[in-house]
């Protein structure tokens, strides 16, 4: 039996620091540019460019 994923995940630059296998556990990643621009080692941001599902990009409202 499969585990079922959650729904939606907003990841933090651990995540993608640690390599962490999000599809697995979500149906859709969320995050925002500042996490991204926070990544500054060359590994992560190639394993940026090539992950095996979309980032949906998001910017919280000011209120």
């Amino acid at each position: 039996m499969k585990d079922k994923k959650i729904s939606k995940l907003v990841a933090d630059s651990a995540a993608f620091i640690r390599n962490a296998q999000m599809q697995d556990i979500a149906d859709v990643v969320y995050t925002v540019r500042d996490v991204v621009d926070e990544i500054r080692d060359q590994a992560t941001k190639q394993r940026l460019r090539v992950l095996p599902y979309e980032i949906k990009m998001m910017e919280p409202s000011p209120d």
